[in-house]
């Protein structure tokens, strides 16, 4: 969420105006649309799914490590682009929970996640805007990107135990 809160100042900082902002923006999205088509396409089963959620939530954040170089408005919209692809994990993510929830408890828990996941995303929109006053917007986007890799490593290496068969009696 960082990126598009802080969209307009990186784009000044870059030369760039509205248009800038709007490529920004979609580039972003694009990255989105094309990795969740292909994820509900091209790898059907949950299963597969699940293994990609670590390595996509991962893309979601790193590439955003690399707006500390300060790049130009194409380099950066590449690396939205990458990080929106990223955003895939979201659905493996989705039948995960849908797994671990009982059928008798899905309508309440899927309101209680999306009312936690826009207030953590209204949160962050937020420190980066307020971050964005006083430093540079791409070292925001940067700090937000590394925070979130090292936050997406860390849930991976959790998720390997979580998500490890249960051993089976003899």
């Amino acid at each position: 969420m960082a990126p598009a809160a802080v969209v307009a100042p990186y784009a000044a900082s870059h030369g760039g105006g509205p248009v800038a902002v709007g490529v920004l923006l979609a580039a972003w999205a694009a990255g989105a649309g094309v990795s969740m088509t292909l994820i509900t396409t091209r790898v059907p089963e949950s299963e597969r799914r699940m293994r990609l959620l670590s390595p996509l939530a991962v893309l979601a954040a790193a590439p955003l490590i690399l707006c500390v170089f300060n790049p130009g408005l194409p380099v950066t919209a590449l690396l939205w682009a990458v990080s929106g692809a990223g955003s895939g994990y979201q659905l493996a993510a989705d039948v995960a929970f849908v797994s671990a929830v009982p059928n008798s408890r899905r309508g309440q828990a899927f309101g209680l996640v999306s009312t936690g996941l826009l207030a953590g995303q209204g949160a962050a929109l937020l420190a980066a805007g307020a971050l964005a006053e006083a430093a540079d917007p791409a070292l925001v986007v940067a700090g937000f990107g590394a925070a979130g890799t090292a936050a997406a490593l860390a849930l991976a290496a959790r998720s390997r135990s979580v998500w490890a068969p249960a051993p089976t009696e003899s």
